[in-house]
């Protein structure tokens, strides 16, 4: 199993219809989870079936439910062992 999280702060207020996070890797589809945003805090992700640390790197970043871009992207880094 791998376990991704990130923290995140919006500015202004969140909408209340939900974002799509995603988290990309450059072997393989990416992940699409559908997540509610508060003003902070951190989102939480474990991947059981295909996905391994050497798909890496893995990136990631928020969506609106339109599928639009409403964040930068961002390296995730791996820790723990």
């Amino acid at each position: 199993m791998m376990m991704f999280s990130v923290d995140y702060e919006v500015q202004g207020e969140p909408a209340t219809g939900g974002y799509v996070w995603v988290i990309e890797r450059a072997k393989g589809q990416p992940a699409k989870i559908d997540r509610n945003l508060s003003k902070k805090g951190t989102l939480e992700a474990g991947m059981i079936k295909g996905w391994r640390p050497e798909d890496g790197p893995f990136h990631s970043h928020i969506e609106d439910k339109n599928g639009a871009r409403v964040s930068e992207s961002i390296e995730m880094t791996q820790t723990g062992g």
